[in-house]
């Protein structure tokens, strides 16, 4: 399995998560008025959260991310041998529809897989958090051009570290 193939795979699986993600953010936009933001006052205020993570939070969420990072590695193989099999049955002189069905309930139970993992890894993260970051992640994610992806903004907001 090359390193190519599995990036594939796993580029697939995002994909589908922000064509969600954008779908929501298309609604977002038009709900919004057409009055400009107001700028902020200083710099300062927009650099920090007005609700930062404690130490024990930032531990858990890194625990937690670490953690679905270790189980998705398996779900994102799995997905990838499905759909090097998909392929090179797609391509054959005569593909087999046996073949191609289990391919295909592979792959896509590799991506559910996947989905649900993300899923429960953002239920994880967000219990961690108080009604106040609650509050400011959702007013971060009503604004124009924020990311889709929740694990994102809180990434930006509370200036997690990427991996």
């Amino acid at each position: 399995m090359t390193r190519a193939r599995l990036t594939t795979i796993i580029f697939f699986a995002l994909c589908l998560a922000v064509a969600a993600g954008q779908a929501s953010a298309q609604t977002r936009g038009r709900a919004r008025s057409a009055k400009p933001a107001a700028a902020p006052q200083n710099a300062a205020a927009t650099d920090a959260p007005a609700y930062p993570l404690s130490e024990e939070q930032k531990r858990a969420i890194r625990s937690i991310l670490a953690k679905a990072k270790l189980e998705a590695a398996p779900l994102a193989l799995l997905g990838a041998q499905a759909a090097k099999a998909f392929d090179e049955n797609i391509l054959a002189e005569a593909p087999a529809a046996a073949e191609d069905e289990r391919t295909t309930k592979q792959l896509l139970d590799s991506l559910a897989g996947v989905a649900n993992l993300r899923l429960q890894t953002i239920r994880d993260v967000v219990a961690l958090l108080t009604p106040e970051q609650k509050r400011l992640l959702r007013a971060e994610m009503s604004k124009p051009d924020t990311p889709t992806s929740l694990l994102d903004v809180l990434s930006r907001v509370f200036k997690l570290p990427q991996e």
